[in-house]
């Protein structure tokens, strides 16, 4: 059975700031009653993050982000995209249901995107990530095929030897 300490939740009470009682973390200014502090002997599991980890800079790429929870509470979500632009807290819904959320990048390059939930007494779980990259578009051998097109057209005999 988990142990928890009063004492450690009444200073954290006092000073109304995010701190860690045990393996949990309240958001500031929860209040204290007899009611809350028993619910919280639990711990939250990080989300899940499933979408794709590749792709291309400006188009839309949808992920899917599942939790549970040990009382079957509602939750809810937070999403950093990585890169400036962060999803404010979803709605609380129940934890079976999972979401998606649709992003663009707009830059070529690795992206860490990161999820964690929280109840409504305000418990938070830790982070989850998932690295996507947006790769440059190296295409090394556009230069030789432009070459190879305007040979084509000067000398017409290359259609058919190459089949082009």
């Amino acid at each position: 059975m988990i142990e928890f300490n009063l004492n450690k939740y009444i200073k954290y009470v006092k000073s109304k700031r995010e701190v860690p009682i045990e393996d949990h973390y309240i958001e500031k200014d929860y209040l204290l009653s007899q009611d809350i502090y028993p619910k919280m002997l639990y711990k939250l599991q990080s989300p899940t993050i499933n979408g794709p980890t590749s792709g291309t800079p400006g188009e839309s790429y949808t992920y899917t982000f599942t939790s549970t929870h040990p009382n079957a509470e509602q939750i809810s979500y937070y999403i950093d995209w990585g890169d400036d632009s962060n999803t404010v807290w979803t709605s609380f819904q129940d934890p079976e249901i999972p979401i998606s959320e649709s992003h663009i990048y707009t830059s070529e390059r690795t992206y860490t995107i990161k999820a964690r939930i929280k109840d409504k007494l305000g418990i938070l779980s830790s982070w989850e990530t998932l690295e996507v990259t947006m790769p440059r578009n190296k295409n090394i051998y556009r230069p030789f095929i432009q070459f190879l097109e305007k040979l084509t057209d000067i000398f017409p005999i290359f259609h058919i030897l190459f089949n082009i």
